[in-house]
């Protein structure tokens, strides 16, 4: 009876430990492949971002930024020249610029003083971490021609920075 209870036992430990070692493969496998047809590449293999519903997700420095700048297969879009937001803790929009950081994701975008949907070199603006929460005095967001004053309302920004991209066309989905 004795050896019916440790080959029962036996068994057991041995399912076991083929289930887990099942759940493991299948965790690292799903861990390792990218969902098919989310990763945006140039023609070089050159990884761009991924898909994020109408617009794309691009990591930078470790953060993740949804970049409301759109694309094609000729390349880069950007946005209207001077069109994005920028914020100052001075009532003059003079000093150190911030991005909008309350958004989640964070938000980031291509500004060039033409819009288009063809270059090839392009400038993402986007607030660096760490995102934080200080007194915003003024704000502009077309290019600094007109000023609005803010009041010292604090607003969660990030340091207004800058990433050159570069592709290669045709862009396409993998």
């Amino acid at each position: 009876m004795a050896r019916k209870y440790v080959w029962g036992s036996a068994l057991a430990i041995g399912l076991l430990a083929s289930a887990s070692a099942m759940a493991a493969s299948a965790a690292a496998t799903s861990k390792s492949t990218a969902q098919p047809g989310t990763t945006i590449v140039d023609s070089k293999g050159t990884v761009l971002g991924n898909l994020y519903g109408y617009t794309w997700l691009r990591q930078i420095n470790g953060t993740w930024y949804a970049v409301e700048s759109g694309l094609n297969r000729d390349g880069l879009c950007s946005y209207q020249p001077n069109s994005q937001r920028l914020f100052y803790t001075s009532s003059n929009c003079q000093g150190t610029a911030y991005m909008d950081g309350s958004q989640m994701p964070l938000v980031a975008n291509i500004v060039t003083t033409g819009g288009n949907c063809q270059l090839t070199t392009a400038t993402i603006s986007y607030p660096a971490a760490p995102i934080q929460s200080i007194p915003i005095g003024s704000f502009t967001n077309d290019g600094g021609t007109t000023c609005y004053v803010w009041g010292g309302i604090l607003y969660d920004v990030g340091l207004l920075a800058t990433q050159t991209v570069t592709v290669v066309p045709p862009l396409s989905v993998q």
